[in-house]
């Protein structure tokens, strides 16, 4: 994209760099707009080997319905704007240069939140309103929009737990702009923030239109995604521990498992570190149920509170799990305590030796 409508490109000429299509067609793909008072062109041109999706050889076709593939032309944060497909069979025959400036629209997705839970012994009543209107996107009401270089999502979750007399049913549902990082499919699953559970994810981008996603959850006939609520060993050391068989330390098996608050705990952990503090080694251990996703090794990070020692924090997701045995080898070294010992001399052993010294005098004297 570029704001030089004379780059060899843009307009291409004699000098231009061209290469063999071998079997292939010549192909240029152009789009041109204004956005906030300035005027921008693309242009990409080489060969092709999709001849065959309808479009006309030696002709220009605008938005052609087969042609769209999302590596075609760059990401442009911008919609309605046209895209105009030039294929020839002709040498050098891709060399269409007709600009048409549309007005363009800045790239925006819809950006809603909405998560409710109920507990109920037979149905479900979950509606739009308790969602948010996030589900369903209702005509007539006004929804927060949020700028986007990449991806517009939406992302649904339905959950359920408990046992048949006791069942909570947890919907979720969330709209936004993904992180360009993430590779674009139009639907697919994706972790979610629920022990056990995936989300639907559907995505659009700017080829789509202004907002794209817009899609009532509804219309995809999801149904609820039946889970248990994790168990964990929990107990805790405290600070300043200086057993190092204290039971939450070793042999952990012997903890009772702990079923964990609610269903967006989704792995069991512990923290544990061993150094000395001054002179005395500390053993400090915690067993708990966290909302981070397991860890598929140990992860070691300097501790914030003890210079030159580190933190072990391990995350599993089955149940009681976090059972593997607390640091007992304390990191540095233990500080050397001195003793200071002061020696005085009492007034009788004083009174002693002045006597003794005057006494030898006084004979010296004689002599």
């Amino acid at each position: 994209m570029t704001e030089d409508n004379n780059d060899k490109c843009i307009k291409p000429s004699s000098s231009t760099p061209y290469t063999y299509c071998e079997k292939n067609s010549c192909q240029a793909v152009i789009r041109s707009y204004k956005l906030d008072g300035k005027k921008f062109y693309f242009a990409q041109r080489g060969c092709t080997q999709r001849p065959e999706d309808g479009i006309a050889p030696n002709t220009a076709t605008v938005n052609p319905a087969d042609f769209y593939e999302k590596d075609d032309f760059p990401q442009q944060m911008v919609t309605n704007v046209d895209t105009i497909v030039q294929r020839s069979i002709i040498d050098l025959g891709n060399n269409y240069q007709s600009y048409k400036l549309d007005v363009a629209t800045s790239f925006e997705c819809i950006f809603c939140k909405g998560e409710a839970s109920v507990t109920l012994k037979s149905s479900v009543n979950l509606d739009n309103a308790n969602l948010g209107l996030c589900w369903n996107i209702e005509t007539g009401q006004s929804y927060n929009g949020v700028s986007c270089d990449s991806q517009c999502y939406t992302k649904a979750t339905m959950l359920s737990h408990g046992n048949k007399t006791h069942v909570t049913y947890t919907m979720s549902a969330e709209r936004g702009c993904r992180e360009s990082s993430i590779t674009y499919l139009a639907e697919q699953k994706e972790i979610s923030k629920f022990h056990n559970v995936k989300s639907d994810v559907y995505a659009c981008d700017f080829s789509d239109g202004q907002k794209c996603n817009d899609e009532n959850l509804d219309d995809k006939l999801l149904d609820f995604e039946e889970t248990t609520l994790l168990k964990c060993k929990i107990c805790d050391t405290k600070l300043f521990n200086t057993n190092k068989n204290h039971p939450c330390i070793q042999n952990a098996t012997n903890l009772p498992d702990t079923i964990c608050p609610d269903a967006t705990y989704r792995s069991c952990a512990v923290n544990t570190t061993a150094a000395y503090s001054g002179a005395d080694a500390r053993f400090e251990t915690s067993r708990f149920c966290s909302r981070d996703l397991p860890l598929t090794r140990m992860k070691k990070t300097p501790h914030p509170d003890y210079t030159g020692a580190t933190l072990t924090t391990y995350h599993c997701n089955t149940n009681g799990c976090n059972i593997f045995s607390g640091d007992v080898v304390a990191d540095g070294t233990p500080a050397i305590t001195t003793t200071t010992i002061t020696t005085t001399t009492s007034s009788a052993e004083y009174s002693y030796h002045s006597f003794t010294v005057v006494f030898f005098l006084f004979v010296q004297l004689i002599v």
